[in-house]
C-alpha cells in the first residue's frame, strides 16, 4: 500500500493510501490471494480475490493497484 512495513493488531492490518486510512486483512496460499479492507466508518470497503499466474510480489502489486484506484 504505502510501502511501509505492515502493522498488525488482533489480526488486523492498517494502511494509509492517498490520505485514506484502511483497516483489513490480506491472505495468500499458493495460487490464491485475498484482501479485505474498509475505512473505520465503513463508507469505503473492498474485497479482492484473485488467482495469480506467476510468482513474486503479485499480491502486493495487485492490491496496490486496486487500492490506488479506489482512493
Amino acid at each position: 500500500m504505502d510501502s511501509s512495513p505492515a502493522r498488525y493488531g488482533l489480526g488486523l492490518q492498517v494502511a494509509t493510501v492517498n490520505g485514506v486510512t484502511l483497516w483489513g486483512k490480506t491472505g495468500e496460499q499458493y495460487g490464491y490471494n485475498t484482501a479485505v479492507f474498509s475505512t473505520l466508518d465503513g463508507r469505503r470497503r473492498f474485497v479482492l480475490s484473485f488467482n495469480p499466474v506467476s510468482g513474486g510480489n503479485s499480491q502486493g502489486q495487485m492490491t496496490q493497484r486496486v487500492v490506488e484506484a479506489l482512493t
